[in-house]
């Protein structure tokens, strides 16, 4: 019924939860990892432990998963039944649900829907739900996480704003996560066509959002900015070290109201195009809107062959070659890693699911040859007696 789940060893399994003062000087920052490169989602901003990013006591909301890495999709449910215990955090809130109950669930936004995670009374009861997706049944593979979680891993369906839970036997159902992806581009290797004075092109993945109203010293630090000119071809570009899966982007402009004709218009008319490894064009997208937006939401639509962008490893966004420069303050990209690794039960300690295990191994084996490795188009489970395969998860 479950597919297997991936273990992993920490870097250093006698010094885990040691911190050295580098690592506790970027845990005290709101950071975490070897390089410092992973942004901490605890609830009320609490440290997260500098070498897992485990928080102390819940994730941020809106985050959830392994190191609290997962943007979880806003959603509401429609019906007679008062169902707000399934999205306030609080494990202990459960609703009573039926075999004949069916609940439609409305997504804040329009999205493909990868997988879910859905806490309860009991794994092996909710691991029986069904789910429907632009009226048809999807096919999910289940993870059992714990004897009350278990995370849906399902195909590829199409972009959606809508989903119905059925046959739930008899059981009670707590939370429920539905996964957006995390966030592919933090800290990734960045460059840009020219740039202005100190605006470098990190800035734009540095996981800040840029200050409203901040001055241009304040934004410099915060926001990337070219200086092309008009009518040149001014880009950024940000590039991942493995191929990615991706669903949906996100642009914060620089935000400035309080400056009249400053600094959002640089991204008007912009383009953004989604590469493999070898630059041939995986999607383009060009915004026709005559207005800047603080934040441009950049899905992938229909007319895409997939709902998912796969096999990704360049995002470039290009300026209008009427601005005279472009001007980033964040480049959010959801999606995961496609790659599927193999564990050895002789180093592993710390259990993760197969769909985080590529974020996992990153985190807690950095340098060292990590207890998962990359087995290309399945997942090796190894253990002392027997091999196992499975297919692996659409998206990690």
């Amino acid at each position: 019924m479950f597919v297997e789940v991936c273990w992993l060893k920490p870097r250093d399994q006698l010094s885990l939860g040691l911190e050295t003062s580098r690592e506790e000087d970027c845990r005290k920052r709101g950071w975490f990892g070897n390089k410092c490169q992973y942004k901490c989602h605890c609830e009320r901003q609490r440290y997260c432990d500098a070498t897992t990013g485990a928080c102390p006591n819940k994730c941020e909301t809106g985050w959830f998963g392994f190191a609290c890495q997962y943007v979880s999709v806003t959603f509401r449910t429609a019906g007679s039944k008062n169902l707000r215990s399934w999205w306030d955090r609080d494990y202990k809130t459960c609703q009573q649900v039926f075999a004949e109950d069916k609940v439609l669930i409305k997504l804040r936004e329009v999205l493909p829907v990868t997988w879910l995670r859905i806490v309860g009374e009991n794994a092996e009861h909710i691991s029986k739900i069904q789910i429907s997706i632009n009226a048809q049944s999807v096919f999910c593979r289940k993870a059992k996480v714990n004897f009350k979680t278990v995370d849906f891993v399902c195909s590829d369906s199409g972009r959606t704003s809508e989903m119905i839970l059925s046959n739930f036997g008899f059981t009670k159902v707590c939370e429920i996560y539905i996964s957006k992806g995390r966030n592919v581009a933090l800290k990734q290797v960045t460059t840009q066509s020219s740039t202005y004075r100190n605006w470098g092109s990190e800035n734009a993945v540095n996981g800040i959002f840029g200050t409203v109203d901040g001055s241009d010293e304040v934004q410099s630090s915060e926001c990337s900015r070219t200086n092309d000119g008009r009518w040149s071809n001014g880009f950024w570009r940000v590039s991942f070290p493995e191929p990615m899966n991706i669903i949906a982007t996100d642009i914060y402009n620089r935000r400035n109201p309080s400056r009249r004709n400053c600094c959002g218009q640089s991204l008007i008319g912009f383009t953004l195009i989604v590469y493999d490894g070898s630059f041939k064009s995986l999607y383009s997208y060009a915004d026709r809107r005559r207005h800047p937006l603080d934040i441009y939401h950049v899905p992938f639509d229909q007319s895409h062959s997939s709902s998912i962008i796969k096999q990704a490893m360049n995002v470039k966004i290009n300026k209008a070659m009427y601005s005279s420069s472009l001007n980033l303050c964040e480049v959010v990209i959801y999606g995961g890693s496609l790659l599927q690794y193999t564990r050895t039960n002789r180093v592993c300690t710390v259990r993760v699911l197969k769909l985080e295990c590529s974020l996992a191994a990153k985190i807690l084996r950095p340098a060292a040859h990590p207890a998962c490795v990359a087995t290309g188009t399945e997942l090796q489970i190894t253990s002392h007696t027997h091999t196992t395969h499975s297919t692996p998860a659409q998206l990690t």
